[in-house]
């Protein structure tokens, strides 16, 4: 599950690219010099396979991995979702804070993920169909722990200086039956 970066974003890179290109041999054919206008030329036109290499394999924006959510560079556990919200230009992922979000951030107890929706490749309906996958995805994922493990209940130390840890066990006699009533000498 993944949303790609817009491709039509590097189509207008590549546009530009190619009028600036087209500047360049208009400024040729006009009398210029030809062989800084083929070495502009061939300059322009390696710069522009990037947009064009781009464009056929778009960057990923957002992604599901086993059990993270990551959108960009920030990632999340998927247990950690609170909430996803889509507002007219904005995919916002709610999630719990952790330690390691920093002092300002576990202070509000979330954070948020948010994804322009003009970098996502398929807008609106591309990232509807991710949220509903992320939903799915978040209904399966185990919430982690965050606290530590209760502590073992406390041992009270033995009076006689044994460590009750490292002491070996003792078999112990077993008791002997007290005897019945009404038996033994009689008159007694």
């Amino acid at each position: 599950m993944q949303l790609r970066f817009n491709r039509y974003i590097f189509g207008i890179a590549l546009i530009l690219l190619c009028a600036v290109d087209w500047a360049v041999v208009s400024i040729v054919l006009a009398g210029g010099d030809i062989v800084y206008a083929m070495g502009a030329m061939a300059a322009l036109m390696a710069v522009a396979m990037v947009p064009l290499l781009l464009m056929a394999r778009p960057p990923v924006v957002a992604r599901v991995e086993s059990d993270m959510l990551r959108v960009g560079r920030q990632r999340a556990y998927l247990g950690d979702i609170l909430r996803i919200s889509m507002d007219g230009r904005t995919l916002v992922f709610a999630v719990r804070a952790r330690d390691e979000a920093g002092f300002w951030v576990g202070a509000y107890g979330e954070r948020t993920l948010e994804l322009p929706l003009r970098r996502v490749d398929g807008g609106r309906k591309a990232a509807q169909h991710f949220v509903a996958q992320v939903e799915i995805a978040r209904q399966s994922a185990p919430e982690l722990v965050t606290a530590a493990p209760p502590p073992p209940p406390l041992v009270r130390p033995r009076r006689d200086g044994i460590d009750p840890d490292l002491a070996t066990p003792v078999a112990r006699p077993a008791a002997a039956q007290p005897a019945r009533a009404g038996f033994g000498r009689k008159g007694l």
